[in-house]
Formats: C-alpha cells, structure tokens, sequence
C-alpha cells in the first residue's frame, strides 16, 4: 500500500490530532457515504494495451484522454468507491501489467493534490527590464557571467507554460510540451478556473513565464524547455508530471526545476520512480521546499534524489517568514520580492519558494555549462559546499553562493 494513497484515509484523523494538539475540542467526524472516484492512469501501450481494455477489465469509464502520447487517461469508478477500495484497485491494476501507473485525481485542499509554490498574486511593475535586470539576485551576475553563462545546457521548466513571446525568454526557448491540452505549444493559457477550490480564478496564471525567466537571468545562454504539466490555477497531477521528468530527460535536460510541491510529506511511487531514472541519467532536478512556514517536510522537495531550495532572509539570515524549513531542506535562495517576467510583455514582483528553485536551477546550469565533466553529485557539492551559513538548523547546508560555486567547479 503506498504511503501517497493512504494519504487519503489519513485525512480525517490528521484533523482530528491537530485539533487536540491544539487543545481545542473536535467533534466525531460524519461519515461520508463514498462516492465514484476519479483516477489518472497510464495504459502500458508497449504491451499492446488500449484504454478500452483497462475500462472493461476494470468496471471504470473513461472521462478523457489525457496524453495521447503517454496512453495518460482520466478515468471514473463505476460504483462508488471509499478510500481503501480505491487504494485496492490501484493496487491491483498496476499488478495487471495493463497500466504502468495510477494515481487518484485530488481536487481541492487534499494533501496529495500537486500545485504550484507562489506566495500570492504577483504585482505587475509595467515593460521596463530595468527593475528584472538590476535587482538583488542579480547583484553576482557580472562575477558569474566572468566564469559561465550557460551555454550549451537546458533547463527543463515543469509548471504553467511559458510566454513565448516575452522579450526576457527570445532566443532562449527551445521545443517543450503542454500536457495539460496534449499539444506542443507550452504556451501560458488563463482557463477562468479555480482548480484549487480556494476561491480564487487562475491564481497561478505567469507563474511558468515566472520561473522561466528566473532560470535566463541567472544563466542567459541556457536553453530552456518549457513543459506545460499545471494549469492556470497551478494544479497538476502527479502521473503527468512523472512523465514530463521522463521526457525532458529523454530530450536532453541537463537540469529540471520542479517550483511544485504538495502540503505533506507522503511520497508518491509514480514521482519517486520518475525522479530516481533522472537522478541515475545524470540529471539534477531542482524543487521548491514550500511555502508552509513550518519544518514540516513537504514532498517532493523531501524527496532525497533532489536538491530542495527555500528562501531566506538576507537581514536576518534565516527562512523567510512563509517558507518550509529544516534540515530536509538542502539550500536557499532569495525568494521575497524577485521581479520576473509575466505575460503580455510585462514584468512582476512576485514571492515564494517557487522563486528561490529556478535560481538554483540556472546555478546549476552554470555548473554544468563550466565544467561539463562533472558528475552529478560534483555539481551537488560545489552548490552545497560553497554555502554561506544561516540560522542553525534552518536548512541542511546554508544560501547558495554562486560565484563561489563556480569557481569551486572550475577547480583542476
């Protein structure tokens, strides 16, 4: 039984221990008559498999392809489903052979729902790059760019999509994918939809464009590949996102960052296997830790085949405010106030981990671009030796240094 899908029986008396840890009193739970389930499943195709057989093995109802590609299809339970008959079938259709992943489809506030790390909306500052191009993140950029720019490396982005038309990202885009409308334009596109359930429309809308950015400030002659795995509102399933990590390795990034996360710590096997076949390919991918404000480990920035970034505050040298922290957490980066790009040409004044994880992104493509014989786990340590100190048990290393890594590279 995996630890993601009794993430869904456990929701309940989750609940129920913090409100005692809290001392306040909690009600018994109401029981909830169980419903149909919704479920994303990926048809093992080099088998020969189709979706109808999955469907007609199964009692399911296909809702709709996903990616066509991948044989990624979302699926319905035809009698109702509680939890644990739900982690059953999965259990049972992976056994089969006929799909090769299945994961439940979470709407709402659920735990395991994967989403986008911004902290708020961001604040648009009008078509001027001055302020994207001067401000403190790129205080080291000359120092840097002395030693590296980039060349010759892509970062694969995972999020919203890119403006492709943006000034800040001409020339430095290269083909991705949009598995969230199965076609080949990872385009930003606002859906008008609250996918979250917090209220609020495309709440995440600019966020890839975001990242993207970020990603060629610090490393102007990387290459970036945009793959569209999030929607407007910044939510994306984990089966999805397993498969773009295995297509930007299959088409050549070097670095993946994933500014994505969920609001617990209970892995998730379909991800777990996707990062693992990048970590053994070479590829380092690059998470947000979260914005919980807690050292409460979050996934899959706890995921220990990836280097997880939160973001600090340079007056008193310790995790922003909102920021997921603790020794789970490798590195930090600045993360308040960065000025990216945004669609419609402008730029924006945005927070969040998911800012501080691109900057570590395009380190890491310096790195690499510099010395492009090094493994693996010798760019994890010029990032991760090469740290200055923050408040004690903040983070596991301390806030990367980008100058100092790349000299640390450059070492015969």
């Amino acid at each position: 039984m995996t630890a993601l899908r009794t993430a869904l029986r456990r929701g309940a008396l989750g609940l129920l221990l913090a409100g005692l840890a809290a001392g306040v009193p909690v009600a018994p739970a109401a029981a909830v008559a169980p419903t149909t389930a919704d479920l994303v499943v990926q048809v093992n195709q080099d088998k020969g498999y189709t979706i109808t057989d999955v469907t007609r093995r199964f009692a399911l109802v296909n809702q709709r392809l996903m990616v066509r590609s991948a044989g990624i299809y979302l699926v319905r339970t035809t009698k109702a489903a509680d939890a644990s008959k739900v982690d059953a079938l999965i259990d049972t259709m992976t056994l089969s052979g006929l799909v090769s992943n299945a994961a439940p489809e979470p709407t709402g506030y659920s735990a395991t729902r994967f989403h986008s790390w911004q902290r708020g909306r961001p604040v648009t500052v009008g078509t001027d790059p001055g302020a994207y191009l001067s401000q403190p993140i790129a205080a080291d950029l000359p120092a840097s760019h002395a030693i590296s720019r980039g060349s010759g490396v892509t970062v694969a982005v995972l999020d919203t999509g890119a403006a492709q038309d943006h000034p800040a990202l001409a020339g430095r885009l290269v083909a991705g994918y949009d598995y969230v409308d199965d076609d080949a334009n990872p385009s930003e596109r606002r859906l008008n939809v609250d996918t979250s359930g917090d209220g609020r429309r495309d709440s995440s809308y600019g966020h890839g464009t975001f990242v993207a950015g970020t990603v060629s400030l610090i490393a102007p002659d990387a290459r970036v590949m945009p793959m569209r795995v999030l929607d407007s509102d910044g939510v994306g399933n984990v089966v999805v996102i397993a498969q773009a990590i295995r297509d930007a390795v299959r088409l050549g990034a070097g670095v993946i960052n994933l500014s994505v996360g969920t609001e617990s710590s209970l892995r998730s096997p379909v991800l777990d296997r996707a990062l693992q076949s990048a970590k053994d390919a070479g590829v380092l991918v690059v998470v947000a830790a979260g914005n919980s404000g807690t050292a409460q480990p979050v996934y899959p920035g706890s995921s220990t085949d990836v280097l997880s970034v939160t973001c600090f505050d340079p007056k008193t040298r310790a995790p922003s405010s909102y920021a997921s922290y603790g020794v789970w957490v490798d590195v930090a980066a600045r993360g308040t106030d960065v000025v990216g790009p945004f669609p419609g040409a402008m730029y924006a004044l945005w927070s969040g981990t998911s800012m501080a994880a691109p900057q570590v992104a395009a380190q890491a493509a310096l790195i690499r671009s510099r010395a492009p014989g090094l493994s693996r786990s010798g760019q994890l340590e010029a990032i991760t030796k090469t740290t200055t100190s923050l408040r004690p048990l903040s983070v596991q290393f301390g806030a990367v240094d980008v100058p100092a890594s790349l000299s640390y590279a450059s070492r015969p």
